[in-house]
């Protein structure tokens, strides 16, 4: 631990210091460009890392009621915040959970399988580990809604995933969420840390199928956004400009 620590804090160093000096400075998201504005006198260029192009070829054959959660886990993503959601919905019996992901606090993930057995939710939530990329496209398919209710986040990819699939999202104004999903018209979002507006929004989507439609039709649309063509298009025009101005300093953060 000490070493990564160690390691972690010479990258953090060297980055900082490279990025004061940079003409030219390209981000992920808004989110992270407002952090690097306080650091950075460069000029900013927000540019998304791109979507895979097999999500935009997802065939969907959604089971009903079934919530997806892909991520760490880890408190940070309020995992423990979406199984009090789900317990407060009147059908918690008939909801399927698939919580994907690794593990890095084997204490924490007994806290959380407590917490289902003590809503009587064990034959209701699953914890399924970490997915291959193919295992998970597999669950995109089969699922009702991907819900994110992190208490933490920056412009997550899975999001972007899950749009380009065409499959509804309910999850938190964090980060460069409220952005991704368009004030809510391409996903449903709530407070982090509101069970109550978490179990409202996830009643919504799992009982409407006209709002599931409408919502893998808006998250498709905007999923073109992360389309790799155009993240390659908008990344190329800021090295000519770049060139274009005798080359100076560019970096590059993710």
């Amino acid at each position: 631990p000490i070493d990564r620590y160690r390691l972690y804090l010479q990258g953090w160093l060297t980055e900082s210091e490279t990025v004061k000096r940079a003409d030219h400075l390209i981000l992920n998201s808004e989110y992270v460009r407002s952090i690097f504005s306080a650091i950075s006198p460069s000029q900013h260029h927000t540019i998304p890392n791109p979507t895979p192009s097999s999500y935009y070829m997802q065939h969907r054959h959604a089971e009903s009621k079934r919530i997806l959660y892909a991520g760490k886990i880890s408190p940070l993503k309020g995992l423990g915040s979406l199984i009090d959601a789900v317990a407060r919905l009147p059908y918690s019996a008939d909801v399927q959970v698939i919580l994907a992901g690794s593990a890095g606090n084997a204490d924490y993930v007994d806290e959380l399988r407590r917490k289902v057995s003590g809503y009587g939710l064990d034959d209701s939530v699953s914890f399924v580990g970490l997915l291959s990329d193919a295992q998970l496209r597999k669950e995109f398919a089969l699922a009702t809604t991907l819900v994110l209710p992190s208490q933490q986040e920056n412009a997550p990819m899975v999001i972007q995933q899950a749009l380009a699939s065409g499959l509804p999202v309910v999850a938190t104004d964090v980060g460069d969420v409220q952005r991704m999903l368009e004030d809510g018209a391409a996903g449903l979002v709530v407070p982090p840390g509101d069970t109550d507006s978490l179990s409202t929004a996830l009643d919504r989507v799992l009982c409407d199928d006209g709002l599931q439609e409408k919502l893998a039709a808006k998250g498709r649309e905007k999923a073109q956004t992360w389309a790799a063509s155009r993240v390659a298009e908008l990344t190329a025009a800021v090295y000519s400009e770049c060139v274009e101005a005798g080359m100076p300093n560019i970096q590059t953060s993710f």
